[in-house]
């Protein structure tokens, strides 16, 4: 079979490299356009990928922040031609599946689907249910102008929680007998012998300190709530812990600062408002006692699924996947979402008990091992396309 996966803007680099890497492992032939870069590094794992960029190795990716919104209006002038450059890949290569793992401009798209409709099979995998997380803003809407359309025309949908479907399935009731749920598999940053190796050096670091290390971790968004973990400091009885706030920010940083001066937490918090190397990554979540996720909306977290083989306890608001995969009480704490006082509450619980720690960071461990490998989510995916 010969599949071509397309992550236009590399949105989900990991994801597309790793599954294009064991679909290619299952004989079949895969060109993957996008993701060119993963942080995983399994886009430099073998050459059986054959790998085109989207627009370009520089555009593909996220520039610096004040270049940002320069780099989106090029990428907006450039996606037809894009498109026309996935058109004539299926041409030439007989392509039997094309596979989308994300939509950024619905109704560009819908014009390539109609128009390879009869060459071969159309999959789309739509890892957020809700565009842009629910976020509204002109721009969204244009840009989200005919997606329903689209998931008409496409032939397979793919998503990763029963959350997600069952979402679908209200939204777009007419599609429903489309939808697949394939889970998303563990992600990492170091390889297997890295990460020994790095262990071995943090085991003979001491760390005397009493101060419980609290780590947020990832793109900093909106939806994502770094705002509300900031807020929940000032309701914090416990004085003994420190919140780690790392990850590249698309908020405005200095109004992180004074939300945190307002809350006259600036002292509890370090900041690494920046793209992280694998290692500092790493090095972030070994040194953390607990991983907290205070967002509004998700439907299925990449970091949370690079976070659980750390084992360490996780705080989480009960929305989407994170409340259909991890328990209360066994993986962690759930609260309310946007409820500040309700997560200051399930911190305190975890500051003042290193057994409950202990206990809940081995409960993801054990989510960890009964989790499916990457081999069966390739070969789920595989029986997606042959259905």
């Amino acid at each position: 079979m010969k599949i071509l996966i397309v992550d236009p803007f590399s949105t989900s680099p990991n994801y597309s490299n790793t599954i294009a890497h064991y679909l290619s492992e299952s004989d079949h032939k895969v060109f993957l356009v996008g993701a060119n870069r993963s942080v995983n590094n399994m886009s430099d794992r073998d050459n059986k990928v054959i790998r085109y960029p989207f627009i370009s190795n520089l555009m593909d990716h996220p520039l610096a922040k004040k270049l940002y919104y320069f780099q989106n209006i090029i990428r907006l002038i450039l996606y037809p031609f894009a498109l026309m450059k996935i058109y004539f890949l299926i041409i030439r290569n007989n392509i039997d599946v094309l596979h989308f793992q994300w939509s950024h401009v619905a109704m560009l798209e819908l014009i390539l689907v109609l128009v390879v409709k009869n060459r071969c099979s159309v999959v789309y995998t739509f890892h957020n249910t809700t565009p842009f997380h629910g976020e509204r803003h002109l721009i969204h809407e244009i840009l989200s102008f005919g997606s329903r359309a689209l998931k008409n025309k496409i032939d397979k949908v793919i998503v990763h929680t029963e959350y997600s479907k069952n979402i679908f399935s209200k939204s777009y009731p007419e599609i429903i007998n489309k939808i697949y749920v394939v889970a998303r598999g563990i992600d990492y940053f170091l390889a297997d012998k890295e990460i020994e190796r790095e262990r071995e050096i943090h085991n003979t670091e001491s760390d005397n300190s009493e101060i419980v290390h609290i780590l947020f971790f990832g793109q900093i968004s909106f939806y994502k709530g770094v705002d509300i973990l900031i807020d929940s400091a000032s309701f914090l009885k416990s004085k003994n812990f420190k919140f780690h706030i790392y990850g590249r920010s698309e908020l405005n940083e200095q109004t992180l600062f004074e939300l945190a001066r307002k809350n006259d937490v600036s002292e509890k918090i370090s900041w690494k408002l920046k793209f992280l190397s694998n290692l500092e990554v790493h090095r972030a979540y070994e040194k953390a006692d607990i991983l907290v996720f205070p967002y509004r909306h998700i439907d299925q977290s990449a970091v949370l699924m690079s976070a659980l083989s750390y084992g360490k306890p996780i705080v989480a608001s009960k929305v989407g996947g994170f409340q259909e995969i991890l328990k209360h009480r066994v993986n962690g704490l759930l609260f309310e979402k946007e409820n500040p006082k309700e997560l200051a509450m399930c911190l305190d619980e975890l500051i003042l008990s290193s057994n409950k720690r202990q206990s809940y960071g081995l409960a993801n461990l054990n989510l960890i091992d009964s989790w499916p490998s990457w081999l069966e989510i390739s070969e789920a995916t595989i029986t997606v396309y042959n259905d």
